[in-house]
């Protein structure tokens, strides 16, 4: 049987090739469908369909299909709060389906078939509704409340102002960081999915939990002498850092000296990274099913680069999902959050709290 990675580079390769037969597919189909574009999500059907050639082939990689389903799901949503029709997506993925079947060598087609069977279940099935990250009642969803609301009628400084304030009534890190900027996070990126919010409205909010980040960064404990040592950065095509620099203050709060190097770190500068520089822990945030593929190669680098072994910790949501998805990745941890981190990291360093 053929090995997953080989098939997902079977897709990689081709892709373009792929989404072009598919796209003429789903015009002979439907062929309103032709000349569909949606400015926010995709420019032509072509490139549309190409992109889903890709997330597929980034699920074969990793042999998990639930991945695969989960990225459908939130195709739904996108597509179903801006007039995409439902049939658009679910056709779309039949004519990847058939031009598969018909382009890829025997072996291949069965593992292609298993993730399109998913994505084409998740296109049917998944919901087109998200319910509110902040329905609940509570202190903390309250201030989540204000905070956001501040961030929407762009109050920036109200916002700061606010954490600041909780900081100093005794609210700890964890919950500021748990409990509210994740929370208004989750929302406004909820928000956008379905339509309420523009895209600028994310980003000025993720700017707004950075300013914040920066501020929790001056309480922060300073590392004891021979605290272990964390390298933390986020994988290659991971732009955002904001999960893992929430990673890295709760290793810090938890006694680790932690060097974070931010977001996007190209797997090529590891070298030069571990030129001069021994860590007893990598700590790397791969979020997104498109950030796995560069997060194998991180790990098959490590291995090869650092004379003393080193202890691997992969994040995001994916790992959530698959709780043994660190395994297929090769390294020695998965954590979803940022309490399964600092417990795996501190299980993986043999470090006592």
């Amino acid at each position: 049987m053929l090995h997953p990675r080989f098939v997902a580079d079977l897709l990689r390769r081709s892709a373009r090739a792929y989404a072009g037969a598919a796209s003429a597919l789903l015009a002979e189909m439907r062929p309103q469908f032709a000349h569909m574009r949606q400015p926010e999500l995709f420019s032509d059907v072509r490139s549309e369909l190409e992109g889903r050639v890709l997330q597929i082939a980034e699920g074969i990689a990793v042999d998990a299909p639930e991945l695969t389903a989960d990225v459908v799901g939130w195709y739904r949503v996108a597509y179903s709060h801006r007039r995409v029709p439902d049939e658009y997506l679910q056709l779309g993925f039949s004519a990847i389906a058939q031009v598969l079947a018909a382009e890829l060598p025997e072996g291949a087609r069965e593992i292609a078939a298993r993730h399109l069977a998913a994505a084409e279940l998740a296109s049917r099935m998944s919901p087109r509704e998200l319910p509110s990250f902040l329905q609940n009642e509570g202190h903390h969803v309250g201030v989540a409340r204000q905070f956001l609301l501040a961030v929407l009628e762009d109050r920036p400084e109200d916002a700061v102002a606010l954490a600041r304030r909780e900081l100093d009534s005794g609210m700890s890190i964890a919950d500021l960081q748990d409990r509210v900027l994740a929370d208004v996070q989750r929302e406004v990126g909820r928000m956008w999915m379905m339509g309420e919010v523009p895209v600028a409205d994310e980003h000025q909010c993720s700017l707004v939990v950075s300013r914040i980040l920066d501020l929790i960064q001056e309480r922060l404990p300073r590392p004891q002498p021979g605290a272990a040592r964390v390298l933390a950065f986020s994988a290659g095509g991971n732009l955002h850092d904001l999960g893992i620099r929430v990673v890295g203050q709760r290793l810090q709060i938890a006694g680790f000296a932690v060097t974070n190097l931010g977001g996007n770190l190209p797997t090529s500068d590891l070298p030069y990274v571990f030129a001069d520089r021994q860590f007893d822990l990598i700590a790397v945030s791969a979020t997104m099913l498109s950030h796995l593929g560069e997060a194998v190669h991180l790990v098959e680098d490590v291995r090869k680069l650092c004379a003393k072994p080193v202890k691997i910790l992969l994040g995001g949501r994916p790992f959530s999902l698959v709780p043994d998805l660190h395994v297929r990745l090769g390294a020695d941890a998965g954590a979803g959050d940022a309490v399964q981190a600092v417990k795996a990291a501190l299980a993986l360093t043999g470090s006592a709290r």
